[in-house]
């Protein structure tokens, strides 16, 4: 109201500077945009943009938002080489049909299918970093707990150490869990990179306590620490099926492990219907 009464001169310069600072103010934000607009319809591709190569803490909540919005059967395209730091959590999404797809807008570039990408892809990787001692990515357990979720081309890794108790890079499901229909089910990684810090330590990659687990064409590395038991990938309290199809694994004390404690799954539960295949298991010499 007060620019209406300025000089039309003044209140020429002054929009110019406005508009600038909408622009800037945009940029600052970073963008979120799906097709078709408003997701009217679907299935839905929610496309998150940041303004630098670190998305900024309002960028990260814009995903976090995201994830509570999207559908089974939508996507969630996250601009490659950006990085996304925070802890997310992912639960059952509405709709009845399909997977929701969590994907790095680089996924054409990425190997086909059936092909294991390796740390020489990943400027076309969509990043999720942890900045603390906290899971990145939880699929809690319960009466809401995550149905048919994909994630193609992400790298996962922490800022520093995680190897705390309750600190993996993925955490899927709980070994609380009393039941087998709380757990989550149907959760694919696919064509990932899951690493620790190079000068940190990390316990667990992936903490997998779900049903229908799938590591596929994915490569996981640097899961060391020097005083406890380490993990790439493990799972307590499941009854399957798992399949870990393609793989480089590598942790510094057992890489994959299926059991180790008591399931809080009273009924009688083994994990059964495992699927291993042409995964290569290793320790770096480099740690010795």
């Amino acid at each position: 109201l007060q620019l209406c009464r300025l000089h039309h001169a003044y209140d020429w310069r002054m929009g110019k500077l406005l508009v600038a600072a909408l622009v800037g103010l945009g940029a600052l934000l970073g963008e979120v945009t799906s097709d078709p607009p408003s997701c009217s319809t679907r299935p839905c591709i929610y496309r998150l943009r940041c303004a630098s190569a670190s998305c900024n803490r309002g960028e990260a909540a814009e995903f976090q938002q995201v994830l509570r919005e999207a559908w089974r059967g939508d996507t969630i395209e996250l601009q490659a080489g950006h990085t996304w730091a925070g802890n997310f959590q992912i639960d059952r999404a509405p709709g009845g049909e399909g997977w929701l797809t969590i994907r790095t807008s680089a996924w054409e570039m990425l190997p086909p299918r059936g092909a294991r990408v390796t740390p020489s892809h990943a400027r076309n990787f969509a990043r999720i970093l942890t900045p603390n001692f906290v899971t990145a990515i939880l699929f809690p357990d319960g009466p809401a707990s995550a149905r048919n979720v994909r994630m193609t081309g992400l790298e996962i890794f922490p800022a520093a150490s995680v190897n705390e108790d309750n600190a993996d890079l993925v955490r899927v499901g709980n070994i609380t869990a009393r039941s087998v229909d709380e757990l989550p089910e149907g959760i694919e990684f696919d064509r990932c990179y899951i690493h620790g810090a190079l000068a940190g330590e990390t316990r667990n990659a992936i903490n997998a306590n779900g049903r229908n687990i799938i590591v596929r064409d994915s490569y996981i590395s640097e899961i060391k620490t020097s005083f406890v038991e380490n993990h790439a990938f493990v799972s307590y309290n499941s009854p399957g099926p798992f399949t870990l199809v393609n793989n480089y694994i590598e942790a510094s004390a057992i890489p994959i492990l299926f059991g180790g404690a008591e399931p809080s799954i009273r009924s009688p539960m083994l994990p059964a219907n495992l699927d291993m295949r042409y995964n290569y298991v290793t320790k770096a010499l480099k740690w010795f």
